[in-house]
Formats: structure tokens, C-alpha cells, sequence
């Protein structure tokens, strides 16, 4: 599974709202690159925490707009066999933005 929310590059969606939502965990998903490829918009309104482990694929969250207003940090465990990064807390403005930081360490 390369991505989550299925959604064609391009194709303009209306936003989606997970209201309730307040812990998503992204676990060991070898060939996860995003969680949605198209441009769609979302809002996880009450999202708090987003851990990430085991993912060695991801680059990104989505191409759209995230809205996470509550959401202040990302936990990131990894060692793929020492490539480091293991159990720390990372917040770079956006949830996108940090997971692109994460992704340009790995490399």
C-alpha cells in the first residue's frame, strides 16, 4: 500500500473532515509514501498526536491543504537498521513540513 486515501493526482475534492480523530498511528507500512497523493483537502480537527513508525517509504503527507489545528508534533521511530532516529518527538510548522524533514534525514 503505497498510500491510505486514495485520490487521483490532480483531481479536485471537497474537504474532509475528521472531527473526532485525536490519534492516527502510521505502523509498519514498508511501502506507505503518503498518506494521499491527490490535492484533497483535510481537516483533522481534533488530532493531537500523529505517530510514525517503521515507514521507510513516506515522504510526505498529502499534496492538499491539512488543517491540524491541535496538532503541535509528530512521534518518529525508526532504525532500519541504524539509520538513526529512534523515539523523538519533531514539530516543523506543519504536519507535512515534518514529515519531509524526517524523510530528507533518512536519506
Amino acid at each position: 500500500m503505497e498510500e491510505i486515501f486514495a485520490s487521483e493526482e490532480g483531481e479536485v475534492a471537497d474537504e474532509t473532515t475528521f472531527g473526532q480523530l485525536n490519534s492516527l498511528k502510521l505502523r509498519n507500512l514498508a511501502n506507505l509514501v503518503r498518506f494521499c497523493q491527490g490535492s484533497n483537502t483535510f481537516s483533522f480537527l481534533s488530532l493531537e498526536e500523529v505517530l510514525v513508525e517503521e515507514c521507510p517509504c513516506l515522504k510526505t503527507f498529502s499534496n492538499g491543504i491539512i488543517n491540524t489545528p491541535a496538532l503541535k508534533k509528530v512521534y518518529v521511530q525508526w532504525d532500519w537498521t541504524i539509520e538513526t532516529l529512534a523515539d523523538e518527538w519533531v514539530w516543523k510548522d506543519d504536519l507535512n513540513t515534518t514529515i519531509q524533514h524526517l524523510f530528507r534525514q533518512k536519506v
